[in-house]
């Protein structure tokens, strides 16, 4: 199972590194492309340019005097061919074909990720969807205040969120505050990358009220650590609108929420066996840190390619500066 999650993380990140270094080298080809015709370019006007000088210094010692239209002419012909460039915008264009390209490496990456996960997990199927347009806040849970003269050191939603991710619970006495703010006007929930063991697999993320059943279970997920839901649960509403959103024959799923460290939300993997919950062995129980192992080499590769696009931007621009 960990050589499973390593050769995830090796492959999400060396096949990014490596288009990334194609793609400059090419870059840098096209420059070099660039100069040699600016350079043939140039060398082409100056031959042009002493053709004409010798022309001119053959005609008469007092020509007539040319029209305006003529006068115009003459000294197009004499700064040389080029013509005028012609006012091209190139850039929106250029900025819709890397956002494709990069919405397209990400696809894959979590198609891989959730692929990876099923079979770390023995699962039927696995998604995982697009959380980042929830907003995490806290405050003071209802009932929590303490003596007024005793000075209390305050938690900060840093602190809170870094010792929740090493492993520590949630504290009693904060909730948290999940807020929903669409970015686009699209319904539903975004599915990042999905796999299943029996075909394409039909998720129900764009049924009617899916935005606020993810967002309680976000809340859920950090107060409680709450991750199993099943169908057998009849009298747990938030269970059973989470199984409305998992396939039609899932019995038992596994939820998980990934959150970077400043608290921002970042995706939630939902893991779902088409058996209840009886059914399953230890195995199963000593599986599930690996959707955690999983969940971070996913963020560690996100992380990891944002860098490296950086970093060739700026190489292409210290380039340009250069010429």
């Amino acid at each position: 199972m960990y050589e499973n999650c390593i050769s995830f993380l090796r492959r999400s990140v060396t096949s990014d590194e490596a288009r990334l270094k194609d793609d400059a080298d090419n870059e840098r080809k096209a420059q070099k492309n660039q100069v040699k015709e600016d350079r043939r370019e140039a060398r082409r006007e100056r031959a042009e340019a002493k053709v004409s000088r010798q022309q001119r210094a053959a005609m008469p010692t007092r020509p007539a005097e040319p029209s305006r239209v003529d006068s115009f002419a003459s000294t197009a012909t004499a700064t040389g061919s080029r013509k005028a460039p012609l006012a091209c915008k190139t850039g929106p264009r250029e900025n819709k074909v890397a956002k494709r390209d990069a919405e397209s490496s990400d696809k894959a990456l979590f198609t891989d990720a959730a692929r990876t996960c099923r079979r770390i997990l023995k699962a039927d199927a696995v998604a995982i969807v697009n959380i980042d347009e929830y907003q995490l806040f806290i405050r003071r849970a209802a009932g929590s205040e303490k003596n007024p003269k005793t000075k209390i050191q305050p938690e900060t939603k840093e602190a809170i969120i870094g010792s929740f991710l090493q492993g520590k619970a949630w504290p009693a006495d904060i909730d948290p505050v999940i807020h929903y703010v669409p970015k686009t006007q699209v319904p539903g929930v975004m599915v990042l990358g999905t796999d299943s063991a029996s075909g394409p697999c039909e998720f129900h993320f764009n049924n009617r009220g899916s935005e606020q059943t993810i967002g309680a279970f976000i809340g859920t997920y950090l107060k409680s650590r709450h991750f199993w839901w099943d169908r057998e649960d009849a009298e747990d509403d938030l269970s059973q609108r989470v199984m409305d959103l998992m396939p039609n024959e899932a019995q038992t799923v596994l939820g998980t929420a990934f959150l970077s460290y400043e608290g921002k939300t970042k995706f939630a993997l939902f893991a779902s066996w088409n058996r209840p919950p009886s059914e399953f062995g230890d195995s199963h129980t000593i599986a599930l840190p690996f959707a955690y192992i999983l969940g971070g080499c996913t963020l560690a590769a996100l992380a990891l390619r944002k860098v490296r696009s950086l970093e060739m931007s700026q190489i292409s621009y210290s380039n340009l500066q250069a010429q």
